[in-house]
């Protein structure tokens, strides 16, 4: 038997299975880091999804507690009312204050005759 043979092909054999190993543990760590960071970013998003359930549910008691359409509407009545009336004072005023205009010419002409 030729040892020397033998030697080289185990040698070679060995080195086979050490490239083989080495490359099943760097697929194996490359899928346990893939998998620790999706679970990472699983965690984050649903960390960000229950701020925004929060969120929205602040928002839905808000408007719960808001006015109605009905409300809305009767609100827009009496502003229109309101406005309305500002209109109608405008209107008396003006007048009233013609009144004084003339009043006042008369008593300016009035103290000088």
């Amino acid at each position: 038997m030729d040892y020397e043979a033998w030697r080289f092909w185990i040698d070679i054999l060995q080195t086979v299975l050490t490239a083989a190993i080495g490359v099943y543990v760097w697929l194996v760590n490359r899928t346990r880091v893939n998998a620790a960071r999706i679970r990472s970013m699983e965690d984050e998003i649903d960390a960000r999804l229950d701020k925004a359930e929060q969120r929205l549910a602040k928002v839905e008691v808000d408007i719960e507690h808001g006015p109605s359409r009905d409300d809305l509407k009767r609100i827009h009545e009496r502003v229109d009312d309101t406005a309305r009336e500002v209109h109608e004072m405008t209107g008396e005023f003006r007048s009233v204050k013609s009144t004084l205009e003339l009043i006042h010419q008369f008593l300016l002409s009035g103290s000088r005759s």
